[in-house]
């Protein structure tokens, strides 16, 4: 009879731990960037919306200047043309937090619509919520306006209403 003797060759206690401890490594890498990547995503997108209200307001407000260009009371009839749009006047509704975020050109003498389901849908942003925005400009020069979201955006464990100071956190991450 020969004598064998027969080795494992089976994997041992210690590779396995050592193993396992190593995926769980990289799978906690992994969903801790996944988690960065979604949260600048949204931020993106929040920031693209407000663009894009941003864009259209202006617009809204050069057709609008032009034609109440010869009222008398241009305070009211912008505030007509506006509510036809789909804003509403909420300048009362404006929080000092939100307004501390935005240029003392606009803060000073501003003027604030909340963007309505209406506007939304002829921006082509009828998937948001109705009253989640406002446009606030500057009530002598409608050119100087900022958009502000209302219920803030958190990002690098901040508040952001506005879209300049969420354009600027985003610029220097």
């Amino acid at each position: 009879m020969k004598n064998c003797i027969q080795k494992n060759s089976g994997i041992t206690l210690i590779a396995l731990t050592i193993t396992i401890i190593i995926m769980m490594i990289l799978a906690s890498i992994s969903i801790y960037e996944g988690k960065g990547i979604i949260r600048r995503s949204k931020m993106q997108t929040l920031e693209t919306n407000m663009l894009t209200i941003q864009a259209k307001s202006k617009s809204y407000a050069e057709e609008i200047e032009a034609k109440i260009w010869t009222e008398s009371d241009k305070s009211s009839a912008r505030n007509d043309e506006f509510s036809n749009r789909g804003f509403d006047n909420a300048t009362s509704t404006v929080t000092t937090e939100q307004l501390n975020q935005i240029s003392d050109e606009i803060k000073n003498s501003y003027v604030a619509y909340t963007v309505n389901k209406y506007a939304l849908k002829n921006m082509g942003l009828g998937e948001l919520k109705e009253g989640e925005y406002l446009i606030i400009f500057n009530e002598n020069d409608y050119n100087l306006m900022d958009v502000i979201y209302i219920n803030g955006a958190e990002y690098n464990e901040n508040i952001y209403y506005s879209l300049s100071s969420l354009q600027e956190a985003i610029e220097n991450k």
